[in-house]
């Protein structure tokens, strides 16, 4: 922690501690528990003194945050589930109903901290309506967190968000997900040979995501010692089957097409000799930040945030997603590399996440708090 940043914080800690308890009291909102990112940060602000209460998942708020919590601080997250509806009707006056709510929570005395995971919701729905609501409400809030110095940058730009109210603390690696079992153990576990050069796409299965981009690549492989493992749940049934059409005709890839267990991570990780991610478009993932917490090699495309996340050892095995066939010649790349180099590669991505924690996230959100 830099020493500015402990000043700010020791100040924060000092305001916080004259004051009533409202100042050390938080509401997170809309909160899910699908993602763990904020029970791991609700449980550091618990341990340094605050009361962090659960907004709930994007219902309406107003009430609640005036008469109920008793909290001076409100901490947004995602703000596509108080702005989407049905309709661009429904969105535009829902979103407008958003900002006079936040507006009047602020004249009323809240301290509002907005941390940008995204730019928009990833199902495109009436992105120009989310845009414009968002853009009143960088005005409103009094901080903007960023994971990443291109998301802050891509925040100022699309929201015209006040430089000065943008701070960035990069994303912390997850800590939660056990890690016991060898690499002959999972992939026994898998039914993967222990000389198979194993590429593994993990979490929700979404059109986004490039998935399908990934399997056409893969079919274009022609090494007979590569393996492809798919593990998630799909967002619909018909995206399911969409992938399992694309797939059937090569048995060298393995679906596992459903919601993976905590203590599941750790046999696909560790049967992984490079994960995959074959994005499309990206802000902030906590997907190749697991990765890197298993010590593993990542393919990912040059975009976003993801050149500032990985260390220069991954430059070989990131790839411009333009470029015609940049996949497949990535993939075609990583068989070529062997087993201790990516051993080498993984390891590099794990020192590089571990510089960021929970609790240092923590404190950065109390530093904002104080500062609002």
């Amino acid at each position: 922690m830099s020493l500015s940043t402990k000043q700010s914080l020791s100040a924060a800690n000092g305001q916080l501690k004259t004051g009533d308890s409202r100042l050390r009291r938080v509401v997170h909102l809309p909160c899910y528990d699908v993602n763990p990112y904020q029970r791991l940060l609700m449980a550091q602000l618990e341990v340094k003194g605050f009361s962090v209460l659960d907004g709930g998942g994007g219902g309406n708020f107003l009430r609640s945050a005036l008469f109920r919590w008793h909290a001076k601080n409100i901490h947004l997250h995602w703000l596509h589930p108080y702005i989407i509806r049905s309709s661009w009707i429904g969105s535009a006056l829902r979103g407008t109903r958003l900002v006079l709510e936040l507006f009047l929570l602020r004249l009323s005395g809240k301290r509002l901290v907005w941390t940008v995971h995204n730019l928009h919701n990833h199902q495109g729905a009436y992105r120009g309506i989310e845009r414009n609501v968002c853009r009143w409400i960088s005005r409103i809030v009094h901080g903007v967190i960023c994971h990443s110095d291109f998301a802050a940058a891509q925040a100022i730009e699309a929201y015209g968000v006040d430089r000065s109210k943008v701070s960035v603390y990069p994303h912390p690696i997850w800590q939660r997900y056990t890690n016991t079992i060898t690499v002959d153990q999972a992939r026994e576990k898998l039914g993967i040979r222990n000389a198979d050069c194993v590429f593994l796409f993990l979490g929700r299965v979404s059109e986004y995501k490039g998935i399908e981009d990934l399997i056409n690549a893969f079919r274009n492989l022609s090494s007979q010692n590569a393996r492809l493992v798919i593990a998630g749940g799909p967002t619909s049934d018909a995206y399911r089957e969409r992938i399992i059409e694309l797939s059937e005709i090569d048995d060298r890839i393995q679906l596992h097409l459903r919601f993976i267990e905590d203590e599941e991570m750790q046999v696909f990780l560790n049967a992984a000799s490079v994960v995959v991610f074959p994005f499309k478009e990206i802000l902030t993932s906590g997907s190749i930040l697991l990765a890197m917490e298993f010590g593993k090699a990542c393919i990912a495309p040059a975009i976003g945030a993801i050149p500032e996340t990985l260390p220069p050892q991954q430059d070989v095995l990131t790839y411009n997603p333009s470029g015609k066939d940049a996949l497949l010649a990535t993939l075609m790349r990583a068989v070529s590399i062997d087993g201790e180099s990516l051993d080498a590669i993984g390891a590099a991505n794990r020192r590089k996440a571990e510089g960021s924690t929970w609790e240092g996230l923590a404190e950065h959100c109390i530093s904002l708090y104080a500062r609002a």
